[in-house]
């Protein structure tokens, strides 16, 4: 409550209202602004990125049909390499881990035989690997 509300004639309060009422609808006004820039901010930055990319893809000159392809498979195979070494990592770190058990290291196994079976069909040379982690699941 303000001085106007408990001491001003009834013009003042009307008008002291009509006052508190457009301030909390131009802040409403102010917040809807600010939303509505971060979101212009944010598509901003995304027309960005697309145009990097189209820039990127333009200057590449792909003239092989395929090179798209060849491309997003070697890329699954980088990925697919560098989380084998994260796994084989964590597995070496856990077997040598001093206070371990021997049932977590078959369900460790269990769960490197499950990836392994994922990135088989991507890169035929963790075929060698997962072998051997059959035969130390059968130790």
């Amino acid at each position: 409550m303000s001085i106007i509300d408990g001491f001003g004639n009834e013009s003042l309060k009307e008008i002291n209202s009509k006052v508190k009422t457009l301030w909390r609808k131009c802040k409403e006004i102010e917040d809807q602004l600010d939303l509505k820039l971060l979101k212009l901010e944010k598509d901003k930055d995304k027309f960005n990125n697309s145009s990097k990319m189209l820039k990127i893809l333009e200057d590449s000159n792909l003239n092989d049909d395929n090179e798209i392809d060849l491309l997003k498979t070697k890329q699954i195979k980088l990925a697919n390499n560098f989380e084998l070494k994260n796994l084989i990592t964590d597995s070496l770190l856990l077997i040598d881990d001093s206070n371990y058990e021997a049932n977590t290291i078959s369900s460790f196994i269990s769960e490197i035989i499950k990836f392994i079976k994922k990135v088989i069909q991507y890169d035929q040379n963790a075929n060698n690997f997962y072998d051997q982690i059959i035969s130390l699941s059968h130790n």
